[in-house]
């Protein structure tokens, strides 16, 4: 062969594997002019155009890929060893997994049935307890349902304990009768944690395929809640510096040659290290950090001073007046309960609030719950520096109940600086607060993808 021919071939096996393309950022929108954008280029992408971001976001993490065809196929079930496959890129092992000799005999009835491709991963997923004590069968190449998936990711987030401390709460479902018993706990877990959500008929369909698209959600998700356990933190504000050297400093995060400071809604300013090469996602494309400009709104993940993720933000997708990234209250009375949920996080700006009074319930969603939640944190005016007590007393104030009145009462607040505060109150009126970053609760969602097949077309 030829060298022209040889590097033409191996530019095309580039392409094709990667499946990244560059175009003008100004071609897509005027918010971002003159930036270079790093875009999913799959023929099949429209097919599941709300997945867009969450495949991108995994494809930029080496978590997932597409077929040597060009095609992501996101609506295709996927398969069990490729879930596998993905938990243990998630949790940062794909290095040992690539390591384990392939000779390894596993005590399966199906051992003959893994792909060499993938049975390095399926020995790091069993080392790592990722698999039931009583699994028999991997069942490679079956599509995973949503309770399988379920089961792997709680157990990726090593938050089995918890899911066994809810094996005797049926979730309320139409159809929790479908969810097996053995996977009560890990479904309330899921839901509890926010990694998945049921259906808007109230239904779980735990039986279900997951299918590559929404595998990717369901990752997204899984890597909130791993970032958090691992001591990330999310800030979020205004870009006041940036600037990058050809210096390099490594810290246990990243490598990194750049500085970020960034000004957060409550007006605190704090600076953190950066590297150029970083993907920052602006709806469903990506951008590297070098892009960024004084100014721009920002989401960023932080780990040991160092920004591991970022996020481009339009202004009216996020509420600059409230230094709350996240809030979440859930209060019982006698004959009355109420959950609100606010985000205004990763251009999310999302609020929720359901009511339970004397048998009635009541759904409040979109803007007439967002204006509600708006004027509660109006009242409240909270900062990270107020104590349990008080920010208690101006809750129940606001919310209008008596203390005496209260059997339970859980707040979880996130400020734009990083700083996270939990509360309970029980009927013994103990209280408890964490600050920062305490780490058992995870974050998000509802869906699957994953990216080795089992196929010849695939591109492992």
């Amino acid at each position: 062969m030829g060298k022209g021919k040889l590097i033409f071939s191996l530019l095309l096996i580039f392409l094709l594997v990667t499946s990244f393309s560059v175009s003008v950022f100004a071609n897509e929108t005027e918010n971002a002019d003159d930036r270079m954008e790093i875009e999913l280029d799959f023929e099949d992408a429209e097919e599941a155009p709300w997945a867009q971001g969450y495949i991108g976001k995994m494809l930029s993490k080496d978590v997932v890929k597409g077929y040597v065809d060009g095609t992501f196929r996101p609506n295709a079930p996927v398969k069990r060893i490729e879930a596998i496959i993905m938990a243990v890129r998630l949790m940062d092992m794909e290095e040992e997994a690539l390591e384990k000799s392939l000779d390894t005999q596993l005590h399966f009835r199906d051992d003959q049935q893994i792909p060499s491709w993938g049975r390095g991963h399926v020995i790091v997923a069993l080392e790592n307890g990722l698999f039931d004590a009583t699994e028999e069968e991997i069942q490679a190449h079956e599509p995973a349902s949503r309770v399988w998936i379920v089961n792997l990711l709680i157990k990726a987030l090593d938050l089995e304990s918890e899911a066994l401390e809810q094996m005797t709460k049926i979730p309320d479902f139409t159809d929790s009768d479908q969810i097996p018993a053995g996977s009560v706990g890990y479904v309330n877990a899921a839901i509890e944690n926010d990694l998945i959500t049921g259906y808007q008929d109230n239904t779980f369909r735990a039986n279900n395929n997951v299918t590559r698209a929404e595998m990717t959600a369901l990752l997204d998700r899984t890597n909130d809640g791993l970032l958090e356990q691992g001591g990330a933190v999310t800030v979020q504000g205004e870009i006041t510096d940036i600037s990058f050297s050809d210096e390099e400093t490594t810290n246990s995060s990243a490598q990194t040659n750049g500085t970020i400071s960034i000004q957060t809604f409550n007006g605190e300013v704090a600076t953190y290290s950066i590297s150029p090469e970083i993907f920052v996602q602006y709806h469903s494309r990506f951008i590297q950090a070098d892009q960024l400009r004084t100014e721009d709104i920002v989401t960023a993940v932080v780990n040991d001073g160092a920004v591991v993720e970022a996020y481009l933000l339009d202004e009216d997708s996020v509420n600059t007046h409230s230094n709350i990234v996240e809030l979440e209250i859930e209060l019982e009375q006698e004959d009355k309960e109420m959950e609100i949920e606010y985000k205004n996080i990763k251009g999310e700006l999302e609020a929720e609030i359901e009511t339970e009074s004397s048998g009635v319930e009541k759904e409040i969603k979109g803007e007439a719950a967002m204006q509600q939640v708006k004027a509660l944190l109006d009242q409240l005016a909270l900062t990270p520096a107020l104590s349990t007590d008080m920010i208690v007393e101006r809750m129940l104030h606001a919310l209008e109940i008596e203390e005496d009145a209260l059997e339970k009462l859980e707040i979880e607040i996130k400020f734009s600086d990083g700083t996270k505060i939990e509360i309970e109150l029980g009927n013994d009126d103990e209280s408890d607060d964490d600050d920062d970053d305490d780490d058992d609760d995870d974050d998000d969602d509802d869906d699957d993808d994953d990216d080795d097949d089992d196929d010849d077309d695939d591109d492992e």
